[in-house]
């Protein structure tokens, strides 16, 4: 049975980049406010080895079948890339004795990588713990889900990103996808899940961005009754965005940049490229974030600890984050409806409550 507090402890990282409550800390008798952890704040004060990532993030492939709203994969100037297994293989080599979470994501669809099986199964035969699937949902097919639900190939959770209440707004933010496919296929997998008593070895969940035009009650009514837990994050721009359409420009929420938020990521996750680079971001669509390069035998350790990403990580502390790849992400700031985003993880928590009774 997967841990309540893993299932726990999954959930908050998976938000770890969102707008969480803030809490204070001090470096150098200055106040900042920061997302990280105390522990990790306080490991890159103190620590003459600087603490391992809790979350290691593989982006699978570069490529998606999707052309989403607020997504620029389709438009990134970064060359397809589908991951290498004998890179993969160097990576849980490496992460297998710090790493907490192990997700698959980036900027493409990891199903489309024929190998993702494979690497699932591979990791978690070689040492790998709490594996995360991240999604759109697409490729819900019969022989993928077989896999899912298989204990060989299963991951312990799977993430399906999904945004709109309804068939317009899905397939308005969910360009190239089909509303009812997607829904089909999630429904299907969570039957057979069922069937096959096998709810106590995968959690299926689903991510989804506070956006302008979201009705949550509809959502949850929508979306609520075929998975076991709902993230909600806002809908920010980001430094490697570089997406400039209206309708996602009207949609991102606003933010407030005299409230400046040190940014969790250099301190708690650490990403893997496909094309075996490493990143400070796992949302690094124009490879504006590398801190290092796998294939060309960089260690991922001695890449998280270098003075290239000691001297980001300074300059986010003293809020200097704008002089750095960083500059024009929105989750160096509070957003200005922080209000409503925690208003609408409150409501999701209830809704599973009363689910589960």
């Amino acid at each position: 049975m997967i841990n309540p507090n893993i299932k726990k402890r999954k959930r908050d990282m998976s938000t770890i980049g969102a707008m969480k409550p803030v809490e204070e800390r001090f470096y150098n008798d200055i106040k900042i406010p920061a997302k990280c952890s105390t522990r990790s704040m306080q490991s890159f004060f103190n620590d003459k080895e600087f603490m391992p990532p809790k979350l290691v993030t593989v982006e699978p492939i570069s490529s998606c079948n999707l052309t989403c709203l607020m997504c620029p994969t389709y438009l990134t100037d970064k060359n397809k890339s589908m991951l290498e297994f004998n890179i993969f293989k160097k990576i849980v080599e490496e992460a297998k004795d710090f790493q907490e979470f192990f997700v698959f994501q980036g900027t493409g669809e990891p199903f489309l990588n024929p190998q993702l099986f494979d690497m699932i199964q591979y990791a978690k035969e070689n040492g790998i713990k709490n594996i995360s699937v991240s999604t759109n949902g697409t490729l819900l097919n019969d022989n993928n889900i077989e896999k899912i639900l298989d204990i060989k190939t299963s991951p312990n959770f799977l993430q399906i990103s999904i945004d709109g209440h309804n068939k317009e707004l899905f397939e308005k933010y969910r360009r190239g996808a089909s509303y009812e496919k997607v829904k089909n296929g999630l429904k299907k997998l969570f039957l057979m899940r069922k069937e096959k008593d096998f709810e106590d070895k995968i959690e299926i969940s689903i991510n989804t961005l506070l956006s302008n035009e979201l009705d949550l009650e509809l959502f949850l009514e929508e979306w609520g009754e075929y998975v076991d837990d709902i993230t909600i994050g806002p809908m920010l721009d980001q430094a490697s965005q570089k997406n400039d359409e209206a309708d996602y420009k009207e949609a991102v929420q606003t933010v407030n940049k005299k409230e400046y938020i040190s940014c969790p990521k250099p301190y708690e996750i650490l990403t893997i490229l496909a094309n075996g680079k490493i990143s400070h971001c796992q949302h690094d669509f124009h490879n504006i974030h590398i801190k290092g390069d796998m294939m060309k035998g960089d260690k991922l350790l001695k890449t998280w600890r270098n003075n290239e990403y000691n001297k980001l990580r300074e300059k986010h502390i003293n809020y200097q984050a704008e002089e750095t790849s960083c500059n024009g992400c929105a989750h160096m700031y509070r957003i200005e409806n922080e209000e409503a985003l925690f208003t609408a993880r409150m409501k999701i928590q209830d809704y599973f409550k009363i689910k589960e009774n």
